[in-house]
């Protein structure tokens, strides 16, 4: 048989009424203490909570205003008349002419600078599109003035009709507006209905301003054989007989022979190249 080993016996101490208040206090204090640590905790995340609740509130607000702000300022810009257009000039044209650029350009009076500012290199090609005697044209804005700069096609020769003179353009366009002075290194052609304007400026545009500035008038002559035949009235007295298709390739020819020539006469460059004096019969 085994024997039965006796566990000890443990007796617990039995405190005294003293030292059981003394543990008792004990125990207060420590729970006072954590307590009141964990109350000085929650005492320090209150401001800072509060601070970044107080910053999220002024961002936002501050977005807010400046967002709202922004709108008011906008709206009051284009009520005010300094947002639209008060005027439309064009410089350096007559007033025909200016008026068929600003109404090609299709930019009105009262019309919001904005709806221009959008639009621009459009209107800039509408007015090169349907203004013929403008190779160029810029939109610019001076406060609420639009200023329309146009630059022209070449003049090559004033176009007299009904005793009025008008510039006539390398591309054989004319300005609508008329000019009173015609002075200037180019001559004066002088009007007939159905004539080819356009090959004859073509062919003015390809003569060097020597041969240009020795021209004084141009009058056209047109015959059943020569359609395009022209009488040019020289500045040093001479006259040439010219067609308009091959004018400027024969035109060249004329300093070689007039320097041969001892009278004022008639130089010939329709077919060849010859000259002979005014009174003779040939």
């Amino acid at each position: 048989m085994k024997k039965k080993v006796n566990k000890p016996v443990t007796s617990e101490v039995e405190l005294t009424p003293w030292e059981k208040a003394q543990a008792k206090r004990a125990k207060q204090q420590t729970q006072k203490f954590v307590k009141q640590k964990q109350k000085k905790r929650q005492k320090r995340k209150l401001p800072l909570l509060a601070e970044v609740k107080r910053r999220r509130v002024e961002k936002t607000g501050g977005s807010l205003l400046v967002i709202f702000a922004t709108i008011a300022i906008v709206s009051l810009y284009f009520i005010l008349p300094i947002s639209r257009v008060a005027q439309v000039k064009v410089e350096h044209l007559a007033t025909k002419d200016a008026q068929v650029v600003v109404k090609a350009s299709k930019i009105k009076q009262r019309q919001t600078l904005l709806s221009v500012l959008l639009n621009k290199n459009k209107a800039e090609k509408t007015i090169v599109t349907n203004v013929p005697f403008v190779n160029r044209a810029k939109v610019t804005m001076a406060g609420s003035q639009i200023v329309i700069k146009v630059n022209q096609f070449r003049r090559v020769a004033f176009l007299e009709k009904d005793k009025h003179y008008y510039s006539l353009r390398q591309n054989g366009s004319t300005n609508l507006s008329e000019t009173t002075n015609i002075s200037g290194n180019v001559p004066v052609v002088v009007y007939k209905a159905n004539a080819n304007l356009t090959l004859l400026a073509q062919q003015l545009n390809l003569l060097p301003n020597r041969l240009l500035g020795a021209i004084s008038e141009i009058h056209f002559t047109p015959t059943k054989s020569d359609p395009t035949k022209l009488l040019l009235y020289m500045n040093d007295g001479n006259q040439v007989i010219a067609n308009a298709e091959t004018l400027a390739k024969k035109l060249a020819y004329y300093p070689s022979i007039v320097a041969k020539m001892n009278y004022q006469g008639i130089i010939d460059l329709e077919v060849g190249a010859y000259s002979y004096p005014k009174n003779s019969n040939e």
